[in-house]
């Protein structure tokens, strides 16, 4: 097992498992229509109603995303997009680049990578 982070993501590499999650709460933006326009906020835990804040556990409780080895250079992927789920193939370098844009430097990069390759063709579990 290996744990590095970021100051905003913990990466965690588990039986070859990469899972990058956030080290901060999710917001909402909230769009409302009514008699007096369109008003847009944006919500975080204290000043959400009943039903927002079963939203926000559930986007706080998904990684942003996890991937896992597969062999030939080839990563299977899990990625957040909001209330959905990508699952997508990358490459070592699309993975690579995913860290640097969650805040990790290139030898955690590194280090993540070469942990997460131990293993070959785990199953990328869904994160529902």
């Amino acid at each position: 097992m290996i744990k590095k982070k970021s100051a905003e993501y913990t990466a965690t590499v588990i039986d070859g498992v990469l899972t990058v999650e956030r080290n901060y709460e999710v917001e909402l933006q909230v769009t409302k229509v009514g008699l007096e326009g369109t008003t847009v906020k944006t919500v975080g835990r204290e000043e959400a109603d009943s039903s927002e804040k079963r939203l926000l556990a559930g986007l706080n409780r998904m990684p942003l995303f996890c991937a896992t080895y597969q062999g030939d250079g080839e990563w299977s992927c899990d990625i957040s997009a909001g209330f959905q789920r990508c699952r997508a193939y990358q490459t070592g370098k699309a993975v690579g680049n995913a860290l640097r844009k969650c805040g990790f430097g290139n030898k955690d990069i590194a280090q993540i990578l070469r942990a997460a390759r131990q293993v070959v063709g785990e199953w990328c579990p869904r994160q529902w």
